[in-house]
């Protein structure tokens, strides 16, 4: 069903596959600093802005969960969709912006098409070209253009390079479109075969161009020398350093080991390295207390401030450095990409109780705190492993327990013996785990 439709402040949408850069375009357009990472389901409902001052924009700017088509698969996909064909709020997108991983252009170009089927007025943003050069190639963005038939814009997430030219891009399509935009009013959900069939053809027909896809293994070295008018070789090698860590990394029985090794080597690291602060702030809040005690005489309203207010707060507080730390290393694994690679390892031990690797990221959440952690499992399409998730994530150690355990362990072990206190910290978050 096609309907017409006007809007009063103008929406622009992002849509794009997962870890495509997404939310970091919307972070460089609107100055917000939503957290990027990179795994699938990072994102599960929308964010909402405007474009900065300095654009001279007055439109609605929409980021939302990553879709690999316009065929939900998931909740968090159904999201995106339902956004781009009635926003409750916003209502329809005048403007669609698709971030395209260069080192992936032939998965992404589905959506792409798709989106130019539906009549969206589409611009694709190519992200990940330092990734794409490290292989050995670059994209041609004009020759691309011309094939696809739509606006195309190089951006670098890390610099804001390009990201003027895709302003410039934004306000030449902007002014193009009619203040009634014609859409479709929902998925057509018995899409023809034949019609998907006839996308993965013509998107074969320019991934050959771009990357020059080649049938039979024999014609490498040919395919290698052919490069078509889009993709031009370059002098740079591959990244051979990440790829023979990927392959110790991801290996099904050095990688487990390495794993269980950064594992406990986090949770010892939170006994040695907090330990000084700790006694730090514990020092603290006794100065403190001898201090208003001393002021405020031995009294009852003196007892009550000093060994009642100052003593319990330093007895919470205390155990700050501990939390502190431990999100400092999950953030740091996290920024390295090795929670990706974890989720990946793990895929195979998950499988043997009914989950898989998406499952890795709630449960990881679930270790910080349990209620976000069942709210990220609504993006695992499945419901049997959706449902089996969220029954686990409760007996994940959450950081609420985190000082109780610190409080057992720092009793039981005398502090010289931190080794020891991180043994028996990484054993019960493990056999949180295996329970």
């Amino acid at each position: 069903m096609i309907a017409n439709t006007t809007v009063s402040t103008p929406l622009v949408t992002l849509v794009g596959p997962p870890n495509s850069g997404k939310t970091t375009l919307f972070n460089l357009l609107s100055g917000k600093n939503f957290k990027t990472v990179n795994y699938p389901g990072s994102t599960i409902e929308y964010n909402s802005s405007h474009f900065l001052p300095k654009f001279d924009i007055n439109c609605n700017l929409l980021d939302s969960p990553g879709i690999i088509s316009l065929v939900p698969s998931s909740p968090d996909e159904t999201i995106t969709i339902n956004s781009l064909y009635e926003h409750p709020k916003f209502g329809i997108p005048k403007l669609v912006i698709v971030t395209v991983d260069s080192s992936q252009l032939s998965r992404h170009l589905l959506l792409v098409k798709q989106l130019l089927s539906s009549n969206f007025s589409v611009i694709i943003v190519l992200t990940m070209a330092d990734i794409l050069k490290k292989k050995g190639f670059t994209i041609s963005a004009s020759m691309l253009e011309e094939k696809i038939g739509c606006k195309v814009v190089k951006i670098d997430g890390r610099t804001g390079k390009g990201i003027e030219d895709l302003i410039t891009v934004v306000k030449q399509q902007l002014q193009k479109e009619n203040d009634e935009v014609t859409y479709l009013n929902k998925i057509v959900p018995n899409l023809h075969a034949e019609n998907v069939l006839n996308h993965f053809k013509e998107i074969e027909a320019i991934e050959n161009e771009v990357v020059n896809q080649i049938a039979d293994e024999k014609d490498l070295r040919r395919a290698n020398e052919k490069l078509t008018t889009l993709s031009q070789k370059l002098q740079s090698k591959p990244d051979s350093f990440t790829l023979k860590l990927d392959k110790i990394l991801l290996h099904p029985i050095w990688g487990l080991v390495l794993f269980l090794f950064i594992t406990g080597a986090m949770f010892t690291s939170i006994f040695w390295l907090a330990l000084p602060l700790m006694e730090l702030v514990d020092e603290s809040f006794a100065s403190l207390a001898n201090l208003a005690s001393n002021y405020f005489g031995y009294n009852w309203y003196g007892d009550l401030i000093s060994d009642g207010i100052i003593s319990s707060a330093g007895a919470v507080l205390i155990f700050v450095p501990q939390i502190v730390i431990l999100f400092l290393i999950l953030g740091f694994l996290e920024d390295t990409g090795y929670l990706a690679r974890g989720a990946m390892l793990i895929d195979k031990p998950l499988s043997k109780i009914g989950l898989n690797g998406r499952s890795f990221v709630p449960m990881l959440s679930g270790f910080a705190c349990a209620i976000p952690a069942i709210l990220a499992a609504r993006t695992i399409s499945n419901r049997k492993e959706r449902l089996l998730t969220i029954f686990i994530i409760p007996l994940m150690s959450c950081s609420a327990r985190l000082p109780v355990y610190a409080l057992l362990i720092a009793f039981i072990i005398p502090k010289e013996n931190f080794l020891m206190g991180g043994f028996i910290f990484s054993f019960i978050y493990l056999f949180s785990i295996i329970s």
